[in-house]
């Protein structure tokens, strides 16, 4: 028994010195590179949006973290005097909120395949982290812009008429929001680690 938790400590005191050495080096590489890739994922995503939604993006602020996109519709509308109507708005998020853990969730990841390692494969489970990490920021940062859309679809009268036949924007998404801003991203070191472990386990059975 004390053996095993004597092993147990001396693994965990493994994990946790090299996480401590990983995450100077990752955290010092995330702070140069943070914002070209918030820049890229929030491009990326708007760029989609364009398509799928028939806007485009006329203008992009960056306030430190934060990014306000100026939007305008591509499709004519008339009013009742059958005069085209064009207009503008604006959506801001702050990507920081979403993409804050990578240099956490990497660095464990590391420090688990790296302490844990018995086969060369495993050190592809890095690379594999690094891909679900970009889809998560992906789909979140998707869903945030799409319930930020749709409450200005629900307050501004002209917004409303140009997506009226669109009910993907008019879907309340406020709680899955939450749930991905909350809890997605606070425990995504933890849920990642565990991933990770489980498939080194399946691979050495």
């Amino acid at each position: 028994m004390n053996k095993n938790l004597k092993s147990i400590g001396k693994e965990i005191g493994k994990i946790f010195l090299f996480f401590v050495l990983f995450y100077a080096v990752v955290l010092y590489l995330w702070l140069q590179f943070q914002t070209n890739y918030n820049i890229i994922i929030a491009d990326t995503m708007m760029s989609f949006f364009n398509w799928a939604f028939d806007f485009k993006t006329t203008d992009l602020k960056a306030d430190g973290f934060s990014f306000k996109y100026f939007l305008a519709n591509t499709k004519i509308i008339y009013n009742k005097l059958g005069q085209a109507i064009t207009f503008e708005w604006t959506l801001k998020f702050n990507l920081a909120l979403i993409t804050c853990n990578m240099p956490m969730t990497l660095s464990a990841v590391m420090a688990l395949v790296v302490a844990k390692s018995r086969k060369k494969w495993d050190y592809l489970l890095i690379l594999h982290v690094v891909l679900i990490l970009i889809a998560f920021h992906f789909v979140t940062i998707f869903i945030i812009a799409m319930a930020l859309i749709a409450k200005i679809v629900a307050t501004n009268t002209l917004v409303n008429l140009y997506f009226a036949d669109t009910t993907i924007l008019s879907f309340d998404h406020t709680n899955f929001v939450m749930f991905l801003s909350v809890y997605g991203v606070r425990f995504e070191p933890f849920l990642m680690m565990a991933y990770v472990w489980i498939l080194m386990k399946k691979v050495k059975t």
